[in-house]
């Protein structure tokens, strides 16, 4: 049971969150606690909202994400992390709160699973994907977050294109081997 379950007492001393008030609203940097203690977010008010660096972290103590808050969205760069502690995604949001730029998602390893650019909130360009262990997955290029079809390569994990989509009625493309540096 949670902190607050009918088997868990909470102590006199135990802090669920603290931070100042200014004319009855939340100001300054708020801190919640997980019922071990730990922190749970630090979060910066301004006038009562979430305004500026937000900081979550897991029950472990590790950071869970991270960025800059403004008008109730991130904005900048954002990152979130797996519980081990390795980055799991690093975003970009411009000032409106919508993804812009290069965006990464990450395996629990560290590896590179998806990287790409978006604007506006939409997939832009060639976005690539990979496989655990680093090597190119597929590739598809995006137009206001559209895929172009005729765009999808995929890869086998063994460096050679394995299958490229292609639009009905269009001639079959060939099989293309990548060559291996050595």
């Amino acid at each position: 049971m949670g902190c607050f379950g009918e088997q868990a007492l909470l102590s006199t001393h135990t802090k669920v969150e603290e931070g100042k008030y200014k004319e009855n609203r939340k100001t300054d940097i708020w801190i919640m606690y997980y019922c071990n203690g730990l922190p749970k977010n630090k979060i910066t008010y301004t006038n009562g909202r979430p305004d500026g660096y937000a900081i979550m972290y897991h029950d472990n103590g590790k950071i869970a994400e991270e960025g800059n808050w403004k008008n109730n969205r991130w904005v900048g760069e954002m990152k979130q992390y797996y519980a081990n502690g390795e980055v799991q995604h690093e975003f970009k949001f411009n000032e409106g709160g919508k993804r812009d730029g290069q965006q990464t998602y990450k395996y629990e390893n560290g590896q590179v699973a998806v990287q790409g650019n978006f604007k506006e909130g939409k997939e832009a360009g060639v976005i690539k994907e990979f496989y655990e262990d680093g090597k190119l997955k597929a590739e598809k290029t995006y137009n206001n977050g559209n895929v172009d079809v005729a765009s999808i390569k995929t890869y086998e994990n063994k460096d050679k294109v394995v299958k490229k989509d292609v639009i009905k009625n269009a001639p079959a493309p060939p099989v293309v081997e990548k060559t291996k540096k050595h």
